[in-house]
């Protein structure tokens, strides 16, 4: 980690991506603005485009968070896919959902992929 990714208190992105799921989970992605969530780091207001370009980008990097913790949880073996493992697989996808549900709206919802000014692939 460089030097300008670390402040006194720790990462400061992760500190935001953190910041940003609660907000997101209180309020939904509405309520979630770059002031907003500055002022619940205990950041300036410009910090937070230090790491995102926009509120896209934030929410962006907050769904690339969510796919790693639902990597974490899942344990499909496609080559074992008895009944018993695909009925364990969708619970934990549904405990993941109902868990997570901050990261699973951007993950799985339409209205993020669907939004102009997404890198191309």
């Amino acid at each position: 980690m460089t030097e300008k990714t670390r402040y006194h208190h720790g990462d400061l992105r992760r500190s935001l991506l953190d910041a940003a799921a609660e907000l997101l989970r209180e309020e939904g992605e509405a309520g979630l603005s770059m002031r907003q969530l500055a002022a619940r780091v205990g950041v300036s207001r410009t910090a937070p485009y230090h790491h995102f370009k926009d509120k896209q980008e934030l929410l962006c990097a907050i769904a690339e968070e969510g796919f790693r913790r639902y990597i974490e949880v899942l344990s499909l073996d496609a080559g074992n896919l008895s009944e018993q493992r695909l009925q364990r697989f969708v619970r934990e996808y549904l405990d993941f959902a109902l868990d997570n549900v901050e990261y699973y709206d951007l993950m799985f919802g339409s209205r993020l992929w669907k939004s102009p000014g997404l890198p191309k692939p």
